[in-house]
């Protein structure tokens, strides 16, 4: 990371399970942690004020007011957005929020679990949903 920026720094900070679930119950969480999929949202508002907002449900938690170079202006593209009734003129609002996101992220995403999955060849109709890969959560949709 310092060929990027000498002035970039992660820590990774490996803990025990008791205490990251315990720091990740915490209202605001001590640090910067956790990475989680996207809820599949059939509108990208919902998306946007749960995950991104700086005010939203994850952002007021984790702190996004504090990381964002500039909040309000995030903030406010998102109200703006949730607003707008032209098609064309929201989707321009959500693609300069997409490039804004891109280059102020609130977090830094090191890695993604493997999405490995077995089946028996009884298995039929299975689509592996990317934002939901474990096998738990999968085999309640099937039937022996």
């Amino acid at each position: 990371m310092a060929d990027l920026n000498p002035a970039f720094n992660i820590r990774v900070a490996a803990v025990a399970e008791a205490i990251f679930d315990e720091a990740h119950a915490s209202n605001p969480v001590p640090y910067l942690m956790w990475v989680k999929n996207a809820d599949p949202f059939a509108d990208p508002d919902a998306y946007m004020q749960a995950y991104q907002h700086p005010d939203g449900e994850w952002g007021e938690v984790h702190g996004y007011r504090a990381v964002y170079e500039d909040p309000d202006t995030i903030a406010q593209l998102i109200d703006d957005a949730a607003k707008e009734l032209d098609e064309e003129a929201r989707a321009a609002l959500y693609s300069e929020l997409q490039n804004l996101l891109y280059d102020d992220p609130m977090w830094l995403i090191a890695a993604q679990e493997g999405i490995a999955n077995a089946h028996r060849s009884w298995v039929e109709g299975f689509v592996l949903n990317p934002l939901w890969p474990r096998p738990n959560v999968k085999f309640q949709y099937f039937d022996k």
